[in-house]
């Protein structure tokens, strides 16, 4: 069974009032605890979502970005990049350290 983040108290209520002495607090809050160790956040791959997963070309060299991290780099110090998209190699010719 899959819970919903916002419905988990309300899911909790209607467990409690249902099953209000068969668990133990101290069993809970163990479910609780190893409900949260296992716990995985998801990754939303927003760019293709929103249609926004087109071939991304590096500024210079014109060489197909294939790693979405890059463009992501880039994007993450525009003072360093402005709004281009550098590949790797290209990257380096904008050190900021030269700047």
């Amino acid at each position: 069974m899959i819970i919903k983040y916002d419905m988990v108290g309300t899911y909790l209520k209607k467990f409690d009032k249902a099953n209000k002495h068969s668990i133990s607090h101290e069993e809970l809050c163990g479910f609780a605890k190893r409900l949260r160790e296992a716990h995985q956040p998801i990754e939303i791959n927003y760019r293709k979502k929103f249609g926004l997963d087109k071939e991304q070309l590096c500024d210079e060299c014109n060489v197909l970005i294939d790693d979405e991290r890059v463009v992501q780099f880039c994007s993450k110090y525009p003072e360093r990049f402005g709004d281009n998209v550098y590949c790797r190699t290209c990257q380096k010719k904008y050190n900021d350290k030269s700047r």
